[in-house]
Order: structure tokens, then C-alpha cells, then sequence
């Protein structure tokens, strides 16, 4: 303790004392808390050598001896305690008859003319009107009392001072004793120190730090699809509800809508993708230290879908796993990504893989929105050493409000739609983080020497959220019309923009529904198209807009549908957009080994199923699927209820509801594996090595099915 933090003690104990009025309390404290304490200090603190200096100045010496002999200290303290009736009149006669006492009656005569002289007729009354000022110097009171100034001054040095250092010793080894109560009773920074290493850590609080080396290369691992064993023809469905031929199919896109009957919901889709992640690439769930859920699917206003994903980890006893939901419509995934990417390349990363889902179900009303839904989940394994590696500093983000689609009616599942204004917000979002992220590439280019301008040949893939396939393409189109207007001097007599001259002086944002700019770039761009984006469409056109999982849908169709060879090394461009609105454009870089065995090899194999799983679908009728759908309506905020759906229709592996109770408290079950006769398909449960290379363990995923062209994307 420093010198100043014992005077501020002083003036606390002074200040307190001084407002007691003498009162019992007081004698009860002054015992219990140590005037036999006060006394030895006092007498350490070189009270004798006080009162010879005070006596040799002031005359007294002679005086103080008899009345200490004769009278011994006793009858006056006590005659002097009785009248000043406080703390203050106690200590002042004690001191006074064992220091100032001279001897018999003329020597308390001369102490109260003194006394009245200086106009202090009753210590209890100085000590409320002063609250204690002439206590707070501790060494220095007995030369207040009688020895005048020279008295005080001498007190306070040699009382003071020993008697500081004395009780700052004290109290470090009090501090010390006494642990963490004793060092908050006292004040002293060494008691609690030492309370805290008494009082230990919390249970359960294990030291995981990790120490290694920086992560390098961090990305996506790994990467899982589940989507509904069911669909609905758009051909069909186009002739159910009575719309143009070609309206679902040619203008919006779209071949198949897949779909959840009412024993499937947000939860159980999560599980599904989670579990099938673990078990397929032979990870044990203690290998998670974050677990992230993007979804604006809500059937609890406050309960997280991770929450739920939870009990998947409870066999292995790993508790210690942070993360919960992320929502804004269909952009929580890739808040939910970006979250675990952050929390790798952080000081709080403690060497364990982060995981992330995005699960959505999207249904709409009777109308023209309904041909856009869909239903899937998504789960993405983040870690270092990764064949898909975000690339640092290229991130372009662009939010606003608008209220172009958003859910309002808490007891209903479908959105509210202005679906003019939500293309408008998707395309303007699209068209500022293009021009942002344009520009950061720019910048980097510049710091390492060169001029070069960005255009969309220097991305290998491009992939964006589909609501709808049409739009996508419409998007890359709008790419393209935004490199045109940047450039300071295009070519359009040959090359990409050729024949475009007449739109020079177009504004971008007079031209979202300006139809001959669209169908002209749409045709400048085709070519593009083919090559950059439309293999990402496998999912989006054959089970329908997923909402959260829609973009890393696309990437998975991009990537299942390329060897390793042809996505080693390149630049892929995400482009997320979520209503309300968010958006970013961001790129992930793909690993530059493509050799068999290599973790890019890995993650093409475990993908190459996809169109394999999709063709296994149980094809529905159009009047099937909207008696689901007026089944969800009714059902899907009712407690005390149990599923009509079997899950005899889902696929092997899938999780479902089984009942909602009279709580609402929702149960799962889980339909069997079927798993396959050759043991080499078998996946192994045992832990993946995940420092410093986090997949090098996991068992290959043998392909089921080749890649399949880019053209069985979109159907004609």
C-alpha cells in the first residue's frame, strides 16, 4: 500500500468515527476493531520520543510524569470520557491523563481554562461540527491536543511516519491471511490477488488456449446439403394454377420445387445437415469450438435453432461452443460465415473448427410469389489450411432499409412482398458493392506496382443468391453494364462490348427495368454466363430458392460440377443479398493442390452426389403440394399437435418432428441409416487432426456420381 493510499484510509476512519456522536455503536466498534491495536500502535509509533520533544518545548515534562505516577492514567481518561461523552472525549482523556496529566486537581484546571480559551467546550460537539478533520492525520493527535503547533508538527513526523510504515506492513500481511474478503475489507491490492488465487477458477473452465502459429488460409473445409426428399413439378404447377406455359419455367426459371410436408421443420432440417457434416468427414463434435446458425425461419422468439443443434454434441460432453443465430433474411448464413471466419483469425480462436449452418424453409401464399420457394439447409465446416480461402481485405458491403420483403405477422409463415421494389434493392445493392469491391482490388493491385483495371474476367466463377435463376443471370448481366460505364475508353466495335455503343450515357439507376438494356447485355454476357455462373445453378433450379443457404447452395452446385483441377487457383465471387436490406460481395480463392487425396480433391468427392440425391426425389403432384402447404398454414403454430407426414418419405438419415407437447416444447427423432454393404463406405466416427492442417484426416468421400455438364443446370 503507498503512503497516500494510508492517509486516505485515516480520513475514511476519521470521517466515520466523527459523525458517531459518541454513541454506543462506537464503543462497540472501537472494541471490537482494535483500541487495544491502536494502543500498541500508538506506542510503536514512537509515542515516547513525542512526548519528550512536546515536553522539552512546552515546559511540561515534569508535570506529565507526576500526573502519570500519581494518578496513573485511569481517573482522568475516564473523567474526561464521561464529560465529552463520544469517541473523541475517550481518546482525548485517555491521552490527556496518561500524556498531559499533572499530577492532581491544579493540572486538570490548567487542561479545561486551556480548553475554554480556545472555545472547544465539548469534544463531542467538535467531532459532529468538524466529522472528524483533526483525526485524520494519525501520528499527529496527541501533539494537537496539547502540545501547539511545534507539538503537531513533531507528532506528525515522528508518529506518522512509523507508524504509516508499520500498518503498511500490517496490512500486506493481513491482505495476504486473509484472502479475498480480507483483501476487500481492508482495501489492499495484495489481499485481493491473493483472494482470487484462494477463491480458484470456475468448473468446468479448462485452459484450451491455443499457442500455435497464426492461422493460415482460412476458408471453408468442408461443405453439406439436405434438402427435402419431395418435389413439385414447375411445368406442372404452372398448369394447376392456371398461368401461361414457360411462366415458371422460361421466365423465372426454375424446373422443381422442393418441399417440406409438416413433420419437417427449421430445426430438424439443421440437425439433418449437421449430423451428415459430422458423420461424413469422421469428425467427433469435441473438434467444434463455435457452432453458428443463419436462418430466418423463427418458431421461437427466443430460443436459437443452435440451442437445439446442441443436443448433438451432448454424448461428447463438449459444452464449450460458442455462437448462436444470426437473422436477416437471407443474408444471416453469410453473417453467421463471416462471424466464424472472424472468430478463427482471432486471439479468442482456440484451434477448433468453427462450424455454420444456414437452413431455411421459404413459403409463400396462394399467387405469383409461391413458384419461388424452396427448402434446404446448409452446413460448412471453417478452419485454417482450407481449399476455399477467403481472401483478405475483399470484402465490398452495402445495407440500407427498405421494407422490400420482410415478415410482419408473427403467427404466419409467409412473407410480405413488394416484389418490384425487391429486385430495384437486390440490383442497386449489387451494383454498389461491385463498384466497392472493384475498387479494393484496385488498391491492392496499386500497392504491389500495377495499373491494371478490374473487370469480370479476372474472377474465374461467379456465384450470387437466387431467389430465382432468371435473376441471376439478369445479375452478371448487370456486372457487365457496370464495366462498360467504367471504362474510360471501350471497345464496342469487337470484343465484350461490342455493338453496345448506344448505351454510353445510360444512368445506372434509371435502367433496372429498362428492358432493351437488359436483353442487350444479357446477350453481351451470355458467353460469360455459360462459363462463370450457370453450373452454379444445379440447386436453385431443381429445388428452389432456399433463403440463407440459396448462395452456398450455388457454390456447392458450382463446385460439385468441377474437377479439382479446374477450380485450382482460381477466384470465386460470392455475391449475398438479404431484404431489408444487407448485401456483400466477397471472394474466396481456391488452393492451388489439386492432387488426389489434397483437401480440394476432398471436397469436390464429397459434393460429386448431388445430382445423384436430387434425381432420388419423390416427384408429387401440384394438388399434393398445396394441400401441404394449407396444412403447414393451420399447423404450424399449434401446440399438443403430432405430425400427419411419415417419415417413411424422407430420406435415410434425416431428423423430424415427432410432437409439439401442450408447452410447445418440440421433439425430435431420428430415421435410421441405410448404410451400404461395401465397408469402404462406411465413414469412420474417430477425430479429424485439426492443427495445424485441420482436414488431413478425413476420410475421403467416395464419389457416387460423375460431374455433370452445366448445361443439366437449367432446363429449357
Amino acid at each position: 500500500m503507498f503512503p497516500w493510499e494510508g492517509r486516505k484510509e485515516g480520513r475514511k476512519e476519521g470521517r466515520k468515527e466523527g459523525r458517531k456522536e459518541g454513541r454506543w455503536e462506537g464503543r462497540k466498534e472501537r472494541k471490537k476493531e482494535g483500541r487495544t491495536e491502536e494502543r500498541k500502535e500508538r506506542k510503536k509509533e514512537g509515542g515516547k520520543e513525542g512526548r519528550k520533544k512536546e515536553g522539552e518545548k512546552e515546559g511540561k515534562k515534569e508535570g506529565r510524569r507526576e500526573g502519570r505516577k500519581k494518578e496513573g492514567g485511569k481517573e482522568g481518561r475516564r473523567e474526561e470520557g464521561r464529560k465529552e461523552g463520544g469517541k473523541g472525549g475517550r481518546k482525548e482523556g485517555r491521552w490527556e491523563g496518561r500524556r498531559g496529566g499533572e499530577g492532581g486537581k491544579e493540572g486538570r484546571k490548567e487542561r479545561r481554562k486551556d480548553r475554554r480559551k480556545e472555545g472547544k467546550m465539548g469534544r463531542m460537539k467538535e467531532g459532529r461540527r468538524r466529522g472528524g478533520k483533526e483525526r485524520k492525520k494519525e501520528g499527529g493527535k496527541e501533539g494537537r491536543k496539547e502540545g501547539g503547533k511545534e507539538g503537531r508538527r513533531e507528532g506528525r513526523k515522528e508518529g506518522g511516519k512509523e507508524g504509516r510504515k508499520e500498518r503498511r506492513k500490517d496490512r500486506r500481511k493481513e491482505g495476504k491471511m486473509g484472502g479475498m474478503k480480507e483483501g476487500r475489507r481492508r482495501g489492499g491490492k495484495e489481499g485481493r490477488r491473493e483472494g482470487r488465487k484462494e477463491e480458484g477458477r470456475m468448473p468446468g473452465s479448462a485452459s484450451n488456449s491455443y499457442m500455435g502459429p497464426w492461422p493460415k488460409d482460412v476458408g471453408i473445409i468442408a461443405m453439406e446439403l439436405y434438402f427435402p426428399s419431395q418435389y413439385v413439378d414447375q411445368a406442372e404447377l404452372e398448369q394447376f394454377d392456371g398461368v401461361l406455359a414457360g411462366k415458371y419455367t422460361v421466365g423465372l426459371g426454375q424446373a422443381r420445387m422442393g418441399f417440406c410436408s409438416d413433420c419437417e421443420d427449421i430445426n430438424s432440417l439443421c440437425l439433418t445437415v449437421v449430423h451428415r457434416l459430422m458423420e461424413r468427414n469422421g469428425l467427433s463434435y469435441d473438434s467444434v469450438g463455435r457452432l453458428e446458425v443463419g436462418t430466418e425461419t423463427i418458431i421461437d422468439k427466443s430460443k436459437s435453432v443452435k440451442t437445439v443443434i446442441m443436443q448433438l454434441f451432448e454424448d461428447s460432453g463438449n459444452t464449450d461452443v460458442e455462437g448462436v443465430d444470426t437473422t436477416n433474411a437471407c443474408y444471416g448464413g453469410t453473417a453467421a460465415l463471416f462471424n466464424a471466419v472472424n472468430w478463427v483469425e482471432s486471439s479468442s480462436w482456440d484451434g477448433r473448427y468453427a462450424l455454420v449452418v444456414a437452413g431455411d424453409i421459404a413459403v409463400y401464399a396462394t399467387g405469383s410469389a409461391r413458384p419461388t420457394g424452396g427448402a434446404g439447409a446448409v452446413a460448412m465446416l471453417v478452419g485454417p489450411n482450407a481449399p476455399l480461402v477467403f481472401e483478405r481485405g475483399l470484402r465490398a458491403t452495402h445495407m440500407k432499409h427498405a421494407y422490400d420483403f420482410y415478415k410482419p405477422d408473427l403467427m404466419s409463415e409467409y412473407p410480405v412482398v413488394d416484389g418490384k421494389l425487391s429486385i430495384e434493392c437486390y440490383l442497386s445493392a449489387l451494383d454498389r458493392c461491385y463498384s466497392v469491391y472493384r475498387n479494393k482490388v484496385q488498391a491492392q493491385w496499386q500497392r504491389d506496382g500495377s495499373e491494371k483495371r478490374f473487370s469480370l474476367e479476372d474472377f474465374g466463377f461467379l456465384v450470387f443468391h437466387s431467389p430465382y435463376c432468371k435473376l441471376v443471370q439478369k445479375s452478371l448481366a448487370r456486372l457487365m453494364l457496370n464495366d462498360f460505364l467504367s471504362h474510360p475508353n471501350p471497345n464496342t466495335e469487337t470484343g465484350l462490348f461490342s455493338g453496345l455503343d448506344a448505351f454510353r450515357d445510360v444512368q445506372p439507376e434509371e435502367t433496372y427495368f429498362d428492358r432493351d438494356v437488359e436483353k442487350a447485355f444479357m446477350k453481351a454476357s451470355s458467353d460469360l454466363f455459360e462459363k462463370k455462373t450457370k453450373s452454379s445453378l444445379l440447386i436453385s433450379n431443381q429445388n428452389g430458392n432456399m433463403y440463407t443457404p440459396s448462395v452456398y447452395g450455388c457454390l456447392a452446385s458450382l463446385i460439385a460440377q468441377q474437377t479439382p483441377s479446374q477450380l485450382a487457383g482460381q477466384r470465386i465471387g460470392v455475391f449475398s443479398y438479404g431484404s431489408g436490406f444487407a448485401a456483400t460481395l466477397y471472394s474466396v480463392r481456391v488452393t492451388q493442390d489439386h492432387t488426389p487425396g489434397s483437401v480440394l480433391d476432398k471436397l469436390v468427392s464429397s459434393l460429386s452426389d448431388l445430382k445423384v440425391r436430387l434425381d432420388s426425389r419423390k416427384k408429387v403432384s401440384p394438388a399434393v403440394f398445396s394441400e401441404n402447404m394449407k396444412l403447414r398454414e393451420e399447423t404450424h403454430h399449434l401446440a399438443n399437435y403430432v405430425p400427419r407426414g411419415s417419415a417413411d418419405d424422407l430420406f435415410p438419415g434425416t431428423w423430424y418432428l415427432t410432437r409439439v407437447d401442450d408447452k410447445f416444447r418440440r421433439e425430435y427423432a431420428r430415421r435410421p441409416l441405410d448404410l451400404p454393404s461395401d465397408p469402404e463406405c462406411v465413414h469412420s466416427s474417430s477425430a479429424a487432426e485439426h492443427i495445424p492442417s485441420p482436414v488431413k484426416k478425413m476420410p475421403r468421400i467416395p464419389a457416387v456420381a460423375a460431374a455433370i455438364s452445366p448445361e443439366a443446370a437449367i432446363s429449357k
